[in-house]
């Protein structure tokens, strides 16, 4: 429990949490968890998820789990070299730092709010060489404690690669 969230809010977010995981198992015994749009702030270790992705797809592919790294695209239908694409949902992803517009990001202003909406997500594990772009670091949480993934942003230029990384830019579950 995070010491400024009082004991209450802390078992509401709980039992939400264990909801929203056995409508994941529902989803799983029917088989449509890995087609539908997931929203990655429903689990209480969305790392733990990822991890599992991962082995499931080295099973499934028939390679080393050390071979795979995790992809991420913004926007994207799927991860280039991907075998298993997993789509997540934007509504559980907000951007901080930047606003976001279609495939591009755009410089905040002075009464733009701290977070903004960002967009669907593909992340996939692939063995593929990484693909140049520009990558956001997604974060459980505003506090930026603990690094989930980075994701790919195809609409933004090398060229401002330093731009974003020096804005401080990243992306949070909501």
């Amino acid at each position: 429990m995070p010491a400024s969230e009082s004991l209450g809010a802390w078992l509401t977010t709980l039992a939400k949490k264990q909801q929203q995981t056995a409508q994941w198992h529902q989803l799983y015994k029917s088989g449509g968890l890995l087609t539908s749009k997931l929203n990655l702030s429903d689990l209480l270790r969305p790392g733990t998820f990822l991890n599992a992705l991962r082995q499931y797809t080295a099973r499934k592919a028939g390679v080393p789990l050390a071979a795979l790294r995790l992809r991420a695209v913004a926007g994207a239908s799927q991860v280039p070299g991907a075998k298993i694409n997993v789509a997540l949902s934007g509504d559980s992803i907000v951007v901080q730092g930047a606003i976001a517009q279609g495939d591009r990001l755009k410089m905040p202003v002075n009464d733009t709010p701290s977070t903004t909406p960002f967009g669907d997500v593909v992340v996939g594990w692939t063995s593929a060489d990484d693909q140049p772009a520009v990558r956001l670091p997604m974060y459980t949480n505003a506090s930026r404690e603990l690094h989930l993934l980075d994701v790919a942003v195809p609409g933004v230029s090398a060229g401002e690669a330093d731009d974003w990384t020096l804005s401080g830019a990243a992306l949070l579950l909501a």
